[in-house]
C-alpha cells in the first residue's frame, strides 16, 4: 500500500515499481475541496446564480448577481470557506443598473443671506432624501423676501424629527434643495454658476468642464517665448460605484476657479493674473435619488459703484461735490449640490421625441 500526501494544489506524476519489477506511471492531481464553499453558497438565496469551480491554484466564481455588493459578499464568503490565502478569481457578472447619472448645481450664495435665513447648508441631504437646511427651532418666515411669503405660504418651526418636505416660502411637499437655490436665485440672492448633468458607468471616472483658458509663459525656446494654456472655470470629476439596487458610492471633486482682478504676477515680462481656486473632494455613500451638499468654501467679492451728475462728477477737484463712489464687500459661499440616480441604458423604440418634450 502506498500513501501520497499532497503539499499543495497542482499536478504531478509518479512512477511506481512493483515487487515483480514492473513500473507503472500514475498522474496525480491535488485540488481544493469546494464542497464547503458550494454548501455555503447554496445557503444564500441571493447568491443562487453563483457557481464555484477550480481555477489555477485557487477558485473562480462565475455566474450572475444583481449588484456589486452581492458580488463582494460572494467573494468574502469564498475567502471564509476556503483555506487561508487561497486565491479567489471574480468572474461574476452584475446584471443590475450599472450607470449613474449626476445632476449637479453649483451656486454662490451671500453668506449674510444664509445667516439671516438660518440656513445650514451642511444639514441638507441627510436621511433618505430629507433636504432640510434650517436650524432646528428657527422660524421659517424670519427675514424672508416678500416674494417668498405671498400666496399659500405656511409658516412653521421645525422641532424634533424633521419631515421630507421643505417649508421654504411655500408648502411644497417633496421639494428638493435645488428648488431652494432656484428660489434664492430668482430673488437675486444667489448666483447659479452651472447646472451640469453627466452619466457614467459604475467604477469609471467622468468629468466635465465649463470655462476658458489663458496663456501662461513657461520659458523661451530659441529666443521665442513659449506659452502653456491653463484652464479656469468650473470642473467636476467624479467616480460612481453602484453598491446595490438602491445605494451608490460617489467620489466627487468639484472645482471653481477664476482669474483675480486685483492680483497678478510678472513672468518673463508678461503680466499673468493669479487664479483663485476653490476645490473640494469627498467620497460619500448615498441612496438612489438622494442629494448631498458640499458647502463652506468662501471668497470675498468687492463691488464699486459710482453715481452723480453727468460731466460735473468727472471735473477734477470739483467732481467730489457732484458725485460719490461706494464700495461694497460681500462674502460669497460656494454651494455644490449633487443628486445621484441609477439609470439603465435606453432601449430602442420606434417613437422619437424632441429633447424638450
Amino acid at each position: 500500500m502506498l500513501y501520497i500526501i499532497g503539499k499543495g494544489i497542482g499536478q504531478t506524476s509518479i512512477t511506481v515499481v512493483g515487487a515483480d519489477g514492473r513500473a507503472e506511471d500514475r498522474a496525480i492531481s491535488v485540488e481544493l475541496d469546494l464542497d464547503p464553499l458550494r454548501a455555503a453558497l447554496a445557503g444564500k438565496p441571493e447568491l443562487e446564480g453563483v457557481t464555484a469551480r477550480p481555477f489555477a491554484h485557487g477558485v473562480a466564481l462565475t455566474g450572475e448577481v444583481a449588484s456589486a455588493s452581492l458580488a463582494a459578499r460572494a467573494i468574502r464568503l469564498a475567502a471564509a470557506a476556503l483555506p487561508q490565502n487561497t486565491p479567489v478569481e471574480n468572474e461574476l457578472r452584475v446584471t443590475g443598473a450599472q450607470q449613474v447619472n449626476l445632476e449637479v448645481q453649483i451656486a454662490e450664495v451671500q453668506r449674510s443671506i444664509s445667516e439671516d435665513l438660518g440656513i445650514n447648508w451642511e444639514a441638507f441631504g441627510v436621511r433618505d432624501g430629507d433636504v432640510l437646511g434650517f436650524r432646528i427651532g428657527r422660524l421659517v418666515t424670519a427675514n424672508f423676501p416678500s416674494s417668498f411669503t405671498g400666496g399659500d405660504f405656511t409658516p412653521g418651526i421645525f422641532e424634533g424629527e424633521v419631515s421630507p418636505s421643505v417649508f421654504f416660502g411655500r408648502d411644497t411637499p417633496g421639494s428638493r434643495v435645488m428648488g431652494m437655490v432656484e428660489a434664492l436665485s430668482q430673488a437675486g440672492l444667489a448666483n447659479v454658476l452651472a447646472r451640469p448633468n453627466v452619466t457614467a458607468i459604475s467604477g469609471e471616472s467622468a468629468s466635465l468642464f465649463s470655462g476658458g483658458e489663458f496663456p501662461l509663459p513657461t520659458g523661451f525656446d530659441e529666443g521665442v517665448l513659449v506659452f502653456e494654456y491653463k484652464k479656469y472655470g468650473i470642473l467636476l470629476d467624479f467616480v460612481p460605484t453602484v453598491i446595490d439596487s438602491s445605494r451608490i458610492s460617489m467620489h466627487v471633486r468639484p472645482e471653481v476657479s477664476e482669474p483675480s482682478i486685483n492680483r497678478s504676477v510678472q513672468i518673463s515680462g508678461v503680466t499673468v493674473p493669479v487664479i483663485n481656486v476653490r476645490r473640494a473632494e469627498t467620497t460619500v455613500e448615498v441612496a438612489d435619488g438622494e442629494s448631498i451638499v458640499i458647502a463652506g468654501l468662501f471668497r470675498n467679492a468687492s463691488n464699486s459703484r459710482e453715481a452723480g451728475l453727468p460731466v460735473l462728477k468727472d471735473v477734477p477737484g470739483l467732481g467730489l461735490l457732484f458725485g460719490n463712489r461706494s464700495t461694497r464687500s460681500d462674502e460669497l459661499e460656494l454651494i455644490v449640490i449633487v443628486t445621484a440616480r441609477l439609470v439603465e441604458p435606453g432601449k430602442a423604440s420606434g417613437e422619437s421625441r424632441a429633447p424638450a418634450s
